[in-house]
C-alpha cells in the first residue's frame, strides 16, 4: 500500500511541538504520529529547516540510516565511518551528523547520527530509524492508535500489558550505537530468543542452528524459495515455510510464514536465534520499560497483514541472456508444472520471466522451456500454496 507521503507529513508537522529538555510530569508522554502500512512503520522527519522526510522505524537496527541522496542535499557533515552487519555480510558506510531534528511533530533532538546508505529503502523513504526510539527512553509503539509516545519521566501505567520473557541490551562492544529488543518466544513448542525487528516485513525468521532445531527444513515440507538482501549484498538462498503458531507470553499467533536459512550446528548468536518481524508485530501494542530492561506487549484490534511469498515456488538466477531455475519448492506450482532445477526458460529475458512468476495468485503463466538438449512447455498457475 502506497502512504500518501503530503497527507502524512501535514499531519506529523501539525502535532505540538514538545522539547525534550522541557519540565514534564512523570507519566505525560511527548506522542509522535506514525503511519501503518503492509509492510512498513513510517514516522515524519524534519532535519534542521528541511523536510519533513518519510523515515521507516527499524528496531532490528542499531544504527539509523539516511539515504545518500538526502545527506547530498542537505549537506551533512561526515563525522566517521562504521561497519554494519546485514542479511548479505559486513559493510563500511560514512557517519554522518545532523541537527535539529524533529521526529513525528513531536520528539526533537539537537544532534544525531546517521550511517549514509545507497540501498534502496522503498518508496518514499528517506531513511531508517534504529531501535533508539524504543529503547532509549520508555517508549510506546501504538499502531492502533498510531502513535510512537516517548515518555522523559519514565512510563508508570502499564494496565492491560503483559510483560514478555525479554531483555533490552548492548551487543558485543557496540556501546554507541541503539540497545536491541530480545523477546523469548515459542515457535512450535521451540524456546528461541528472537529479535523484535519492525523493519522486517515479514512474520518471523530463523537462523541457521534454529532452523536444524526446528526441524521446518525438510525437503517433503512445502516451501516457497527466496534470497534476502540487505546491507552486505545477498545472502544464501532460503525458504519461507508455514509454521503451525508462534507464542509470544500468552499472545498465540497462529499459523505464521517463516522464513528459514539453510541448517547448521552452532550456539546461539549474538543477535539471537531469530527475528520476528512486523507481520506479527502489527498486531500487537509494544511497550519498553527500559529502568527494568524488558518489552511489555499486548494484542490489539488490527487486521492480520496479507501475506506475500513467490506464489511459482520457482527461484530463477542470471545466466548468460537467460533465466535459470535453481530451486523448486516442494508441492508448488513449478514443481506441478514439471518444472525441476537446472531448467532453463526460453523465448524472454530473465527481468521479464522474474515479473511474470512473481504475479499475483490466480496468473498463469506460460513457459518454453529447455532441460539439457530437450524441449517443453509448462504452464505454471500462480497459487497460495503455503
Amino acid at each position: 500500500m502506497h502512504i500518501s507521503r503530503r497527507r502524512f507529513c501535514a499531519s506529523a508537522a501539525a502535532v505540538t511541538l514538545l522539547p525534550l529538555g522541557a519540565a514534564r510530569a512523570a507519566s505525560a508522554p511527548i506522542v509522535n504520529k506514525i503511519a501503518l502500512t503492509e509492510s512498513r512503520v513510517w514516522v515524519a522527519v524534519k532535519i534542521g529547516a528541511a523536510g519533513p522526510f518519510l523515515f521507516i522505524i527499524d528496531t532490528g537496527a542499531h544504527l539509523s540510516l539516511i539515504e545518500e541522496t538526502v545527506a547530498r542535499q542537505l549537506r551533512l557533515p561526515v563525522r566517521s565511518l562504521t561497519g554494519m552487519i546485514g542479511s548479505g555480510g559486513k559493510d563500511v558506510l560514512p557517519l554522518y551528523l545532523a541537527h535539529d531534528v524533529i521526529f513525528g511533530g513531536g520528539l526533537r533532538q539537537n544532534a544525531v547520527a546517521f550511517a549514509g546508505t545507497d540501498l534502496p529503502l522503498g518508496r518514499d523513504a528517506a531513511g531508517s530509524l534504529a531501535a533508539g526510539v524504543l529503547t532509549w527512553l520508555d517508549s510506546d509503539l501504538d499502531f492502533e492508535a498510531a502513535e510512537w509516545r516517548v515518555y522523559p519521566g519514565g512510563k508508570r501505567d502499564r494496565t492491560g500489558f503483559v510483560r514478555a520473557p525479554s531483555e533490552i541490551e548492548h551487543v558485543g562492544t557496540n556501546e554507541r550505537g541503539s540497545a536491541y529488543i530480545f523477546a523469548h518466544a515459542a515457535l512450535d513448542g521451540h524456546q528461541e530468543r528472537f529479535v523484535i525487528d519492525t523493519g522486517m516485513p515479514g512474520a518471523v525468521s530463523l537462523r541457521p542452528a534454529a532452523t536444524r532445531r526446528s526441524g521446518l527444513w525438510d525437503d517433503e515440507r512445502p516451501y516457497a524459495p527466496f534470497r534476502p538482501h540487505g546491507i552486505g549484498g545477498f545472502g544464501k538462498l532460503g525458504r519461507r515455510v508455514r509454521a503451525k503458531a508462534l507464542q509470544i507470553a500468552d499472545i498465540l499467533y497462529p499459523d505464521p510464514i517463516v522464513a528459514i536459512s539453510e541448517p547448521a550446528q552452532g550456539s546461539t548468536p549474538a543477535l539471537g536465534e531469530g527475528v520476528i518481524g512486523l507481520g506479527v508485530l502489527r498486531n500487537l501494542a509494544l511497550s519498553t520499560d527500559v529502568g527494568h530492561r524488558c518489552l511489555w506487549v499486548k494484542a490489539n484490534a488490527l487486521p492480520r497483514a496479507s501475506e506475500h511469498y513467490n506464489y511459482s515456488g520457482l527461484w530463477l538466477e542470471r545466466s548468460g541472456d537467460s533465466a535459470e531455475v535453481t530451486d523448486v519448492g516442494r508441492k508448488s506450482p513449478g514443481e506441478e508444472a514439471g518444472i525441476r532445477r537446472g531448467d532453463t526458460v526460453l523465448g524472454m529475458g530473465f527481468d521479464r520471466a522474474v515479473q511474470l512468476l512473481n504475479g499475483p495468485a490466480g496468473s498463469e503463466v506460460p513457459l518454453d522451456m529447455a532441460r539439457g538438449a530437450g524441449r517443453f512447455h509448462a504452464d505454471v498457475k500462480l497459487r497460495a500454496f503455503l
